[in-house]
């Protein structure tokens, strides 16, 4: 994950330079450091200039899932850190789904938002939808 790290760091321009930020960010998954590897997918996703479908969108992907591993390693007690995390880790495999739609990841986020683990935010984010709607269709009605 260092050298990784390191060779994204010392040659941001490089074409590769995306691949190993996400080599970088895996490793570091694997190692159980998911702060580290969330801190790297971050830098990968938010750079626009590294490949749009495959880097990105896989960065952005991984984010979510080190966000979601994370919240299962947190104490029960700590219900607030847990929910803030899982929410990050929502809005994750969402954006990837909206900025990414025909990528792989995508598939794999929108298969991840099917897990119970999400089904009271999906539940929300429909109601939230629904009454926006319903609000317009009020707003036209009073024109």
């Amino acid at each position: 994950a260092l050298v990784f790290a390191k060779l994204q760091a010392r040659f941001p321009e490089d074409p590769l330079a995306g691949n190993s930020g996400l080599r970088a960010g895996q490793n570091y998954m694997r190692a159980l450091q998911y702060e580290k590897a969330i801190k790297v997918f971050t830098q990968v996703f938010e750079n626009q200039t590294y490949d749009e479908r495959e880097v990105r969108s896989q960065a952005l992907y991984w984010s979510g899932t080190s966000h979601e591993r994370m919240a299962s390693l947190m104490p029960d007690d700590n219900w607030k850190g847990r929910s803030d995390t899982m929410e990050i880790a929502y809005v994750n495999y969402r954006r990837v789904t909206f900025d990414f739609p025909d990528s792989i990841w995508a598939k794999h986020a929108r298969g991840r938002l099917a897990d119970p683990a999400f089904e009271k935010r999906v539940a929300k984010e429909n109601q939230e939808r629904e009454q926006m709607i319903d609000a317009l269709k009020q707003s036209k009605k009073n024109r």
